[in-house]
Protein backbone atom coordinates (compact mmCIF):
# COMPACT_ATOMS: atom_id res chain seq x y z
CA UNK A 1 0.00 0.00 0.00
CA UNK A 2 1.33 3.37 -0.94
CA UNK A 3 0.72 5.92 1.85
CA UNK A 4 2.50 9.08 0.82
CA UNK A 5 1.81 10.40 4.30
CA UNK A 6 4.78 12.75 4.65
CA UNK A 7 3.95 14.44 1.37
CA UNK A 8 0.29 14.71 2.36
CA UNK A 9 1.06 16.33 5.72
CA UNK A 10 3.44 18.73 4.00
CA UNK A 11 0.71 19.58 1.51
CA UNK A 12 -1.73 20.38 4.32
CA UNK A 13 0.81 22.59 6.08
CA UNK A 14 1.49 24.46 2.88
CA UNK A 15 -2.22 25.01 2.36
CA UNK A 16 -2.57 26.42 5.89
CA UNK A 17 0.54 28.60 5.92
CA UNK A 18 0.74 29.64 2.26
CA UNK A 19 -2.80 29.73 1.03
CA UNK A 20 -1.97 31.83 -2.03
CA UNK A 21 0.76 29.48 -3.31
CA UNK A 22 -0.14 26.90 -5.98
CA UNK A 23 1.11 23.45 -4.92
CA UNK A 24 2.51 21.21 -7.71
CA UNK A 25 0.91 17.83 -8.36
CA UNK A 26 2.81 14.55 -8.10
CA UNK A 27 2.77 11.56 -10.42
CA UNK A 28 0.02 9.14 -9.41
CA UNK A 29 -2.38 11.79 -8.10
CA UNK A 30 -6.03 11.52 -9.16
CA UNK A 31 -8.72 14.11 -9.67
CA UNK A 32 -12.40 13.87 -10.55
CA UNK A 33 -13.50 14.29 -14.15
CA UNK A 34 -17.29 14.23 -14.10
CA UNK A 35 -19.96 16.56 -15.36
CA UNK A 36 -21.40 16.90 -12.83
CA UNK A 37 -21.81 13.42 -11.18
CA UNK A 38 -20.10 10.07 -11.39
CA UNK A 39 -19.34 6.79 -9.62
CA UNK A 40 -16.07 6.14 -7.82
CA UNK A 41 -15.55 2.76 -9.47
CA UNK A 42 -16.09 4.18 -12.98
CA UNK A 43 -12.71 4.87 -14.57
CA UNK A 44 -14.33 7.58 -16.69
CA UNK A 45 -14.95 9.59 -13.51
CA UNK A 46 -11.22 10.24 -13.06
CA UNK A 47 -8.02 11.68 -14.47
CA UNK A 48 -4.49 10.78 -13.34
CA UNK A 49 -1.38 12.98 -13.27
CA UNK A 50 1.59 11.35 -15.02
CA UNK A 51 4.20 13.76 -13.75
CA UNK A 52 3.77 16.42 -16.43
CA UNK A 53 0.06 16.59 -17.28
CA UNK A 54 -3.39 15.24 -16.50
CA UNK A 55 -4.68 12.42 -18.69
CA UNK A 56 -7.05 9.48 -18.88
CA UNK A 57 -7.00 7.40 -15.72
CA UNK A 58 -5.99 3.73 -16.18
CA UNK A 59 -8.24 2.65 -13.29
CA UNK A 60 -10.41 4.02 -10.51
CA UNK A 61 -8.25 5.37 -7.65
CA UNK A 62 -7.17 3.01 -4.89
CA UNK A 63 -5.21 3.27 -1.66
CA UNK A 64 -2.03 2.57 -3.66
CA UNK A 65 -2.39 5.87 -5.51
CA UNK A 66 -1.46 9.43 -4.51
CA UNK A 67 -3.68 12.29 -3.39
CA UNK A 68 -7.27 11.90 -4.64
CA UNK A 69 -9.08 15.21 -5.20
CA UNK A 70 -12.77 15.73 -5.90
CA UNK A 71 -12.88 19.05 -7.68
CA UNK A 72 -15.30 21.92 -7.15
CA UNK A 73 -18.76 21.31 -8.68
CA UNK A 74 -18.01 17.56 -9.11
CA UNK A 75 -19.97 14.90 -7.25
CA UNK A 76 -18.66 11.36 -6.70
CA UNK A 77 -20.71 8.50 -5.24
CA UNK A 78 -18.87 5.62 -3.54
CA UNK A 79 -21.04 2.54 -2.99
CA UNK A 80 -18.74 -0.49 -2.95
CA UNK A 81 -16.24 -2.10 -0.57
CA UNK A 82 -12.81 -0.48 -0.88
CA UNK A 83 -9.99 1.33 0.91
CA UNK A 84 -9.53 5.06 0.27
CA UNK A 85 -6.64 7.22 1.44
CA UNK A 86 -5.54 10.84 1.12
CA UNK A 87 -8.87 12.11 -0.21
CA UNK A 88 -9.47 15.86 -0.55
CA UNK A 89 -12.96 17.21 -1.29
CA UNK A 90 -12.56 20.70 -2.77
CA UNK A 91 -14.87 23.65 -2.09
CA UNK A 92 -18.29 22.85 -3.63
CA UNK A 93 -17.16 19.28 -4.38
CA UNK A 94 -19.22 16.33 -3.09
CA UNK A 95 -18.30 12.82 -1.93
CA UNK A 96 -21.36 10.68 -1.09
CA UNK A 97 -20.71 7.28 0.54
CA UNK A 98 -23.87 5.12 0.65
CA UNK A 99 -25.72 2.14 -0.86
CA UNK A 100 -28.95 0.22 -0.47
CA UNK A 101 -27.14 -2.74 1.11
CA UNK A 102 -24.51 -2.92 3.85
CA UNK A 103 -20.84 -2.39 2.94
CA UNK A 104 -17.62 -1.07 4.50
CA UNK A 105 -15.17 1.59 3.41
CA UNK A 106 -11.73 1.66 5.02
CA UNK A 107 -9.96 4.96 5.60
CA UNK A 108 -6.30 4.76 6.67
CA UNK A 109 -5.25 8.35 5.87
CA UNK A 110 -7.29 11.56 6.32
CA UNK A 111 -10.33 12.59 4.31
CA UNK A 112 -10.06 16.38 4.12
CA UNK A 113 -13.42 18.03 3.51
CA UNK A 114 -13.55 21.55 2.10
CA UNK A 115 -16.82 20.82 0.28
CA UNK A 116 -19.43 18.22 1.29
CA UNK A 117 -19.13 14.65 2.58
CA UNK A 118 -22.22 12.46 2.93
CA UNK A 119 -21.95 9.33 5.09
CA UNK A 120 -25.34 7.68 4.67
CA UNK A 121 -27.33 4.47 5.00
CA UNK A 122 -25.64 1.04 5.19
CA UNK A 123 -22.02 2.25 5.15
CA UNK A 124 -19.51 1.53 7.91
CA UNK A 125 -16.65 4.00 7.58
CA UNK A 126 -13.76 2.36 9.42
CA UNK A 127 -9.96 2.26 9.58
CA UNK A 128 -7.04 4.08 11.20
CA UNK A 129 -7.62 7.36 9.36
CA UNK A 130 -9.83 10.33 10.17
CA UNK A 131 -12.16 12.95 8.75
CA UNK A 132 -11.12 16.61 8.88
CA UNK A 133 -13.92 19.04 8.03
CA UNK A 134 -12.36 22.43 7.34
CA UNK A 135 -13.98 25.87 7.57
CA UNK A 136 -16.61 26.03 4.82
CA UNK A 137 -16.85 22.24 4.63
CA UNK A 138 -19.86 20.12 5.61
CA UNK A 139 -20.29 16.57 6.90
CA UNK A 140 -23.79 15.10 6.58
CA UNK A 141 -24.34 12.00 8.75
CA UNK A 142 -27.53 10.84 7.15
CA UNK A 143 -30.03 8.00 7.50
CA UNK A 144 -28.08 5.64 9.72
CA UNK A 145 -24.54 5.55 8.34
CA UNK A 146 -21.85 4.46 10.82
CA UNK A 147 -18.66 6.47 11.34
CA UNK A 148 -15.93 4.47 13.06
CA UNK A 149 -13.07 6.91 12.47
CA UNK A 150 -12.23 10.07 14.39
CA UNK A 151 -13.83 13.29 13.16
CA UNK A 152 -12.54 16.84 13.69
CA UNK A 153 -15.19 19.32 12.60
CA UNK A 154 -13.99 22.87 11.97
CA UNK A 155 -16.85 23.47 9.53
CA UNK A 156 -20.43 22.22 9.85
CA UNK A 157 -21.85 18.77 10.63
CA UNK A 158 -25.51 17.88 10.28
CA UNK A 159 -27.07 14.69 11.66
CA UNK A 160 -30.21 13.86 9.73
CA UNK A 161 -32.39 10.74 10.05
CA UNK A 162 -30.02 9.12 12.58
CA UNK A 163 -26.27 8.60 12.76
CA UNK A 164 -23.91 6.18 14.46
CA UNK A 165 -20.46 6.89 15.90
CA UNK A 166 -18.63 3.76 17.04
CA UNK A 167 -15.18 3.28 18.64
CA UNK A 168 -14.24 6.83 17.67
CA UNK A 169 -14.30 10.45 18.75
CA UNK A 170 -16.18 13.39 17.27
CA UNK A 171 -14.72 16.81 18.08
CA UNK A 172 -16.84 19.80 17.09
CA UNK A 173 -14.83 23.02 16.97
CA UNK A 174 -17.39 25.04 15.01
CA UNK A 175 -21.04 24.10 14.39
CA UNK A 176 -22.99 20.86 14.55
CA UNK A 177 -26.75 20.37 14.14
CA UNK A 178 -28.85 17.45 15.34
CA UNK A 179 -31.75 17.77 12.92
CA UNK A 180 -33.61 14.44 13.24
CA UNK A 181 -33.34 10.81 14.28
CA UNK A 182 -31.28 9.24 17.04
CA UNK A 183 -27.54 9.57 17.57
CA UNK A 184 -25.82 6.38 18.69
CA UNK A 185 -22.51 6.73 20.55
CA UNK A 186 -21.11 3.20 20.87
CA UNK A 187 -17.82 3.30 22.76
CA UNK A 188 -17.48 6.80 21.33
CA UNK A 189 -16.90 10.31 22.64
CA UNK A 190 -18.57 13.52 21.50
CA UNK A 191 -16.65 16.68 22.41
CA UNK A 192 -18.38 19.99 21.75
CA UNK A 193 -16.07 23.00 21.64
CA UNK A 194 -18.41 25.04 19.44
CA UNK A 195 -22.14 25.22 18.76
CA UNK A 196 -24.32 22.09 19.07
CA UNK A 197 -27.83 22.96 17.88
CA UNK A 198 -30.74 20.60 18.56
CA UNK A 199 -33.53 21.21 16.02
CA UNK A 200 -35.23 17.80 16.06
CA UNK A 201 -38.98 18.05 15.55
CA UNK A 202 -39.76 14.82 17.43
CA UNK A 203 -38.68 13.51 20.82
CA UNK A 204 -35.49 11.50 20.35
CA UNK A 205 -32.36 10.26 22.08
CA UNK A 206 -28.58 10.22 22.09
CA UNK A 207 -28.09 6.54 22.86
CA UNK A 208 -25.19 4.76 24.55
CA UNK A 209 -25.35 1.13 23.30
CA UNK A 210 -22.01 0.13 24.83
CA UNK A 211 -22.61 2.00 28.12
CA UNK A 212 -19.10 3.53 27.89
CA UNK A 213 -19.65 6.63 25.77
CA UNK A 214 -19.25 10.24 26.85
CA UNK A 215 -20.62 13.61 25.77
CA UNK A 216 -18.51 16.60 26.83
CA UNK A 217 -19.63 20.21 26.45
CA UNK A 218 -16.38 22.14 26.97
CA UNK A 219 -15.85 25.66 28.30
CA UNK A 220 -16.20 27.07 24.76
CA UNK A 221 -19.16 24.85 23.85
CA UNK A 222 -22.83 25.81 23.65
CA UNK A 223 -25.76 23.38 23.48
CA UNK A 224 -28.87 25.11 22.15
CA UNK A 225 -32.30 23.46 22.25
CA UNK A 226 -35.09 24.47 19.87
CA UNK A 227 -38.70 23.25 20.08
CA UNK A 228 -40.76 21.75 22.88
CA UNK A 229 -40.02 18.08 22.13
CA UNK A 230 -37.80 16.04 24.45
CA UNK A 231 -34.13 15.26 23.80
CA UNK A 232 -32.60 12.64 26.08
CA UNK A 233 -28.84 12.19 26.66
CA UNK A 234 -27.90 8.69 27.84
CA UNK A 235 -24.05 8.92 27.62
CA UNK A 236 -22.07 10.19 30.61
CA UNK A 237 -22.45 13.98 30.33
CA UNK A 238 -19.94 16.61 31.47
CA UNK A 239 -20.53 20.34 31.10
CA UNK A 240 -18.23 23.32 31.56
CA UNK A 241 -19.88 25.36 28.78
CA UNK A 242 -23.39 26.70 28.15
CA UNK A 243 -26.81 25.08 27.85
CA UNK A 244 -29.41 27.36 26.34
CA UNK A 245 -32.61 27.48 24.29
CA UNK A 246 -36.21 26.36 24.76
CA UNK A 247 -37.72 22.93 25.36
CA UNK A 248 -36.58 19.85 27.26
CA UNK A 249 -33.17 18.21 27.58
CA UNK A 250 -32.97 15.25 29.95
CA UNK A 251 -29.60 13.96 31.11
CA UNK A 252 -29.51 10.41 32.47
CA UNK A 253 -25.91 10.41 33.73
CA UNK A 254 -24.16 13.66 34.70
CA UNK A 255 -20.53 13.33 35.78
CA UNK A 256 -19.77 17.06 36.17
CA UNK A 257 -21.40 20.44 35.65
CA UNK A 258 -19.53 23.66 36.29
CA UNK A 259 -21.08 25.36 33.28
CA UNK A 260 -23.85 27.86 32.59
CA UNK A 261 -27.59 27.38 32.11
CA UNK A 262 -29.04 30.23 30.08
CA UNK A 263 -32.68 29.61 29.12
CA UNK A 264 -34.30 30.84 25.95
CA UNK A 265 -33.27 33.12 23.17
CA UNK A 266 -34.30 36.28 25.02
CA UNK A 267 -36.39 34.98 26.73
CA UNK A 268 -37.49 31.31 27.08
CA UNK A 269 -38.15 28.27 29.26
CA UNK A 270 -35.65 25.42 29.52
CA UNK A 271 -36.66 22.09 31.08
CA UNK A 272 -33.77 20.07 32.55
CA UNK A 273 -33.08 17.02 34.70
CA UNK A 274 -32.53 17.62 38.42
CA UNK A 275 -29.22 15.66 38.47
CA UNK A 276 -27.65 18.37 36.29
CA UNK A 277 -27.50 20.66 39.34
CA UNK A 278 -27.25 18.71 42.61
CA UNK A 279 -24.75 20.69 44.67
CA UNK A 280 -22.62 21.48 41.63
CA UNK A 281 -21.17 24.97 40.91
CA UNK A 282 -23.65 25.68 38.12
CA UNK A 283 -24.32 29.23 36.91
CA UNK A 284 -27.85 30.34 36.03
CA UNK A 285 -28.14 33.30 33.65
CA UNK A 286 -31.61 34.86 33.81
CA UNK A 287 -32.81 37.73 31.64
CA UNK A 288 -35.81 39.90 32.55
CA UNK A 289 -36.05 41.23 29.03
CA UNK A 290 -39.53 42.65 28.40
CA UNK A 291 -42.34 44.05 30.51
CA UNK A 292 -45.21 41.77 31.51
CA UNK A 293 -43.96 39.29 34.09
CA UNK A 294 -44.83 36.13 32.11
CA UNK A 295 -42.29 33.27 32.16
CA UNK A 296 -40.99 32.41 28.69
CA UNK A 297 -42.54 35.56 27.21
CA UNK A 298 -41.02 38.32 29.31
CA UNK A 299 -38.34 36.55 31.32
CA UNK A 300 -36.29 33.34 31.45
CA UNK A 301 -37.23 30.32 33.50
CA UNK A 302 -35.55 27.00 34.36
CA UNK A 303 -37.86 24.06 35.10
CA UNK A 304 -36.36 20.98 36.78
CA UNK A 305 -37.87 17.51 36.71
CA UNK A 306 -36.82 14.05 37.87
CA UNK A 307 -37.82 10.58 36.77
CA UNK A 308 -39.22 8.30 37.87
CA UNK A 309 -39.28 9.27 41.56
CA UNK A 310 -39.17 12.58 43.36
CA UNK A 311 -35.75 14.01 44.15
CA UNK A 312 -34.04 17.22 45.19
CA UNK A 313 -31.77 19.90 43.77
CA UNK A 314 -29.16 21.46 46.02
CA UNK A 315 -28.27 25.13 45.47
CA UNK A 316 -25.44 25.49 47.96
CA UNK A 317 -22.74 25.82 45.27
CA UNK A 318 -24.81 27.46 42.53
CA UNK A 319 -24.32 30.91 40.96
CA UNK A 320 -27.01 33.32 39.76
CA UNK A 321 -26.59 36.18 37.27
CA UNK A 322 -29.65 38.35 36.63
CA UNK A 323 -29.94 41.10 34.02
CA UNK A 324 -32.96 43.38 33.74
CA UNK A 325 -34.17 45.49 30.85
CA UNK A 326 -37.87 45.23 31.74
CA UNK A 327 -39.78 48.11 33.36
CA UNK A 328 -42.30 46.13 35.41
CA UNK A 329 -43.77 47.86 38.48
CA UNK A 330 -42.45 47.43 42.01
CA UNK A 331 -43.83 44.22 43.54
CA UNK A 332 -43.59 42.12 40.35
CA UNK A 333 -42.58 38.53 41.11
CA UNK A 334 -40.64 36.35 38.65
CA UNK A 335 -40.45 32.56 39.15
CA UNK A 336 -37.00 32.02 37.65
CA UNK A 337 -36.50 28.39 38.78
CA UNK A 338 -39.16 25.84 39.62
CA UNK A 339 -39.23 22.12 40.42
CA UNK A 340 -42.90 21.13 40.14
CA UNK A 341 -42.79 17.42 39.21
CA UNK A 342 -43.03 14.76 40.34
CA UNK A 343 -44.87 15.44 43.57
CA UNK A 344 -42.53 15.62 46.54
CA UNK A 345 -39.60 17.10 44.64
CA UNK A 346 -37.84 19.81 46.62
CA UNK A 347 -35.23 22.53 46.38
CA UNK A 348 -32.68 22.44 49.19
CA UNK A 349 -30.04 24.96 50.21
CA UNK A 350 -29.68 28.53 49.02
CA UNK A 351 -27.37 30.24 46.56
CA UNK A 352 -24.58 31.98 48.53
CA UNK A 353 -25.05 35.77 48.43
CA UNK A 354 -21.48 36.17 47.14
CA UNK A 355 -22.48 34.03 44.13
CA UNK A 356 -25.41 36.26 43.13
CA UNK A 357 -25.06 39.08 40.62
CA UNK A 358 -28.29 41.04 40.21
CA UNK A 359 -29.65 44.58 40.18
CA UNK A 360 -29.86 45.83 43.75
CA UNK A 361 -33.59 46.55 43.38
CA UNK A 362 -34.43 42.82 43.34
CA UNK A 363 -34.53 40.29 46.17
CA UNK A 364 -34.14 36.51 45.88
CA UNK A 365 -36.74 34.34 47.68
CA UNK A 366 -36.89 30.55 48.17
CA UNK A 367 -39.68 28.03 48.65
CA UNK A 368 -39.68 24.22 48.64
CA UNK A 369 -40.26 24.12 44.89
CA UNK A 370 -39.22 27.49 43.44
CA UNK A 371 -36.85 30.45 43.41
CA UNK A 372 -38.43 33.84 42.80
CA UNK A 373 -37.21 37.36 42.22
CA UNK A 374 -39.20 40.29 43.61
CA UNK A 375 -38.76 43.82 42.33
CA UNK A 376 -38.42 46.08 45.34
CA UNK A 377 -37.53 49.42 43.70
CA UNK A 378 -37.71 50.89 40.22
CA UNK A 379 -33.96 51.39 39.76
CA UNK A 380 -30.82 49.66 41.06
CA UNK A 381 -28.34 51.55 43.20
CA UNK A 382 -24.94 50.48 41.86
CA UNK A 383 -23.49 50.95 38.41
CA UNK A 384 -23.97 48.01 36.01
CA UNK A 385 -20.83 47.61 33.90
CA UNK A 386 -21.09 46.82 30.20
CA UNK A 387 -17.45 46.94 29.02
CA UNK A 388 -13.96 48.15 29.96
CA UNK A 389 -10.98 48.25 27.58
CA UNK A 390 -7.45 49.67 27.39
CA UNK A 391 -5.93 50.02 23.89
CA UNK A 392 -2.76 51.71 22.60
CA UNK A 393 -3.23 54.53 20.11
CA UNK A 394 -0.37 56.71 18.80
CA UNK A 395 1.90 55.92 21.77
CA UNK A 396 -0.92 56.78 24.13
CA UNK A 397 -3.42 54.54 25.86
CA UNK A 398 -7.16 55.00 25.46
CA UNK A 399 -9.13 53.91 28.53
CA UNK A 400 -12.78 53.36 27.60
CA UNK A 401 -15.69 51.92 29.53
CA UNK A 402 -19.47 51.68 29.31
CA UNK A 403 -22.22 51.28 31.88
CA UNK A 404 -25.60 49.72 31.17
CA UNK A 405 -27.31 51.62 33.99
CA UNK A 406 -26.45 53.94 36.88
CA UNK A 407 -28.24 54.95 40.04
CA UNK A 408 -26.75 57.51 42.48
CA UNK A 409 -23.31 57.14 40.86
CA UNK A 410 -20.80 59.89 41.74
CA UNK A 411 -17.58 59.40 39.78
CA UNK A 412 -14.96 56.97 38.45
CA UNK A 413 -11.31 56.96 39.56
CA UNK A 414 -8.96 55.50 36.94
CA UNK A 415 -5.90 53.87 38.52
CA UNK A 416 -2.59 52.80 36.92
CA UNK A 417 0.34 50.54 37.75
CA UNK A 418 3.41 49.50 35.71
CA UNK A 419 5.72 46.51 35.87
CA UNK A 420 5.67 43.43 38.07
CA UNK A 421 5.54 45.30 41.39
CA UNK A 422 1.88 46.21 41.11
CA UNK A 423 1.07 49.37 43.08
CA UNK A 424 -1.91 51.34 41.76
CA UNK A 425 -2.09 55.11 41.82
CA UNK A 426 -4.96 57.35 40.66
CA UNK A 427 -4.41 59.12 37.30
CA UNK A 428 -7.77 60.85 36.79
CA UNK A 429 -11.31 61.20 38.11
CA UNK A 430 -14.28 61.19 35.71
CA UNK A 431 -17.73 62.47 36.65
CA UNK A 432 -20.45 59.79 36.36
CA UNK A 433 -23.75 60.45 34.64
CA UNK A 434 -25.40 59.65 37.97
CA UNK A 435 -28.78 58.19 37.08
CA UNK A 436 -29.38 56.36 33.82
CA UNK A 437 -31.23 53.30 32.50
CA UNK A 438 -29.37 53.28 29.17
CA UNK A 439 -25.80 52.72 27.97
CA UNK A 440 -23.35 55.50 28.93
CA UNK A 441 -19.86 55.68 27.38
CA UNK A 442 -16.71 57.13 28.96
CA UNK A 443 -13.17 57.66 27.62
CA UNK A 444 -9.83 58.93 28.94
CA UNK A 445 -6.50 59.27 27.08
CA UNK A 446 -3.48 58.38 29.22
CA UNK A 447 -0.15 59.89 28.14
CA UNK A 448 2.07 58.68 30.97
CA UNK A 449 2.50 55.02 30.06
CA UNK A 450 5.80 53.29 30.88
CA UNK A 451 7.05 52.30 27.40
CA UNK A 452 9.28 49.51 28.71
CA UNK A 453 6.81 47.61 30.89
CA UNK A 454 3.31 46.23 31.14
CA UNK A 455 0.81 48.94 32.12
CA UNK A 456 -2.14 47.86 34.26
CA UNK A 457 -5.41 49.79 34.70
CA UNK A 458 -8.46 49.46 36.90
CA UNK A 459 -11.41 51.73 37.72
CA UNK A 460 -12.87 52.46 41.13
CA UNK A 461 -16.55 53.38 40.80
CA UNK A 462 -17.75 55.59 43.67
CA UNK A 463 -21.42 56.16 44.62
CA UNK A 464 -22.88 59.35 46.11
CA UNK A 465 -22.96 57.66 49.52
CA UNK A 466 -19.22 56.96 49.35
CA UNK A 467 -19.48 53.23 48.64
CA UNK A 468 -17.14 52.02 45.91
CA UNK A 469 -16.28 48.96 43.84
CA UNK A 470 -13.34 48.08 41.59
CA UNK A 471 -13.60 46.92 38.01
CA UNK A 472 -11.61 44.08 36.43
CA UNK A 473 -8.00 44.79 35.42
CA UNK A 474 -6.94 45.64 31.85
CA UNK A 475 -3.37 45.91 30.57
CA UNK A 476 -1.23 47.09 27.65
CA UNK A 477 2.32 45.80 27.15
CA UNK A 478 5.28 47.73 25.72
CA UNK A 479 8.77 46.57 24.78
CA UNK A 480 11.34 49.38 24.54
CA UNK A 481 8.71 51.79 23.31
CA UNK A 482 6.95 49.44 20.89
CA UNK A 483 3.42 48.23 21.61
CA UNK A 484 3.18 44.44 21.82
CA UNK A 485 0.27 43.42 19.55
CA UNK A 486 -0.61 40.36 21.59
CA UNK A 487 0.09 39.64 25.26
CA UNK A 488 -1.26 37.17 27.78
CA UNK A 489 -1.55 37.26 31.56
CA UNK A 490 -0.98 35.39 33.86
CA UNK A 491 1.34 32.63 32.66
CA UNK A 492 1.46 30.09 34.32
CA UNK A 493 -2.33 30.16 34.66
CA UNK A 494 -4.70 28.39 37.06
CA UNK A 495 -8.16 29.42 35.89
CA UNK A 496 -8.54 32.41 33.56
CA UNK A 497 -6.02 33.55 30.95
CA UNK A 498 -6.36 37.17 29.83
CA UNK A 499 -5.50 37.71 26.16
CA UNK A 500 -4.84 41.35 25.26
CA UNK A 501 -4.83 42.34 21.57
CA UNK A 502 -4.12 45.82 20.27
CA UNK A 503 -5.52 45.20 16.76
CA UNK A 504 -8.81 43.81 15.44
CA UNK A 505 -9.56 40.47 13.80
CA UNK A 506 -6.85 38.33 15.38
CA UNK A 507 -7.56 34.60 15.19
CA UNK A 508 -6.40 32.42 18.07
CA UNK A 509 -6.13 28.64 18.34
CA UNK A 510 -5.41 26.69 21.54
CA UNK A 511 -3.91 23.20 21.18
CA UNK A 512 -2.49 20.64 23.59
CA UNK A 513 0.97 19.05 23.57
CA UNK A 514 -0.23 16.42 21.09
CA UNK A 515 -1.29 19.06 18.56
CA UNK A 516 -5.03 18.53 19.11
CA UNK A 517 -7.07 21.72 18.67
CA UNK A 518 -9.09 22.55 21.78
CA UNK A 519 -10.69 25.78 20.59
CA UNK A 520 -10.51 28.51 17.98
CA UNK A 521 -11.98 32.00 18.15
CA UNK A 522 -11.72 35.51 16.70
CA UNK A 523 -10.48 38.40 18.86
CA UNK A 524 -11.04 42.14 18.63
CA UNK A 525 -8.87 44.88 20.14
CA UNK A 526 -9.08 44.76 23.91
CA UNK A 527 -9.03 42.00 26.51
CA UNK A 528 -10.60 38.57 26.08
CA UNK A 529 -10.77 35.99 28.88
CA UNK A 530 -9.99 32.32 28.16
CA UNK A 531 -11.37 29.98 30.83
CA UNK A 532 -8.84 27.16 31.36
CA UNK A 533 -9.86 25.82 34.76
CA UNK A 534 -11.32 22.63 33.25
CA UNK A 535 -8.12 21.74 31.36
CA UNK A 536 -5.56 19.26 32.65
CA UNK A 537 -2.26 20.55 34.03
CA UNK A 538 0.55 20.78 31.48
CA UNK A 539 1.77 22.70 28.46
CA UNK A 540 -0.48 24.24 25.81
CA UNK A 541 0.20 26.25 22.66
CA UNK A 542 -1.55 29.45 21.62
CA UNK A 543 -1.29 30.24 17.89
CA UNK A 544 -2.28 33.70 16.64
CA UNK A 545 -3.27 34.50 13.05
CA UNK A 546 -3.73 37.79 11.20
CA UNK A 547 -5.52 37.59 7.83
CA UNK A 548 -4.99 33.81 7.87
CA UNK A 549 -1.22 34.14 8.42
CA UNK A 550 0.47 32.73 11.52
CA UNK A 551 2.10 35.69 13.29
CA UNK A 552 2.94 34.39 16.77
CA UNK A 553 2.89 31.35 19.04
CA UNK A 554 3.01 31.35 22.83
CA UNK A 555 3.51 28.43 25.21
CA UNK A 556 1.07 28.46 28.15
CA UNK A 557 1.58 26.48 31.35
CA UNK A 558 -1.63 25.31 33.05
CA UNK A 559 -1.10 24.79 36.78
Amino acid sequence: MKHNFTRFVSLLLCIVLYQNVTIAQSAGDFRSNVSPTGLWNDVNSWQMYNGTSWGTAPHAPTSADGVITILASDSIRLSDVRTIDNVVVDNNGVLAIFNTSAFSVTVNDPITVNGRLYVANNVNLTGSGSILVNTGGTLNAWNGGTISVNVINNGHTRVQSAAHFANSSFTNNNSAEWASGTIDLSNASFINNGSFLITTTASTNINNPGATSTFTNSATGTITKQGSNNSVFFPAFSNTGRITGNGTILFANVTANTGTISPGNSPGILNLTNILLNNRPTTFEIELSTTGGVAGTNYDQVVFTSTPAAGSVNLNNAFLNVTNTASDPVGTIYTILTYPTPAGSTITGTIPPANITKPSNFTVNYSATAITLEKTAMFPLPVVWKSFEATAKNNQIEISWETSSEENASHFVVEHSAGNNIQYAPITSVQAKGNSNSVTKYKYIFTGADKNKTNYFRINQVDLDGKSKYSDVRFVKFDQGAVIKISTYPNPVKNELNINTQVNNIGVSLSDMFGRTILTKQLQAGTDVLNMHQLAKGYYLLSFYEEGRLIETQKVIKQ
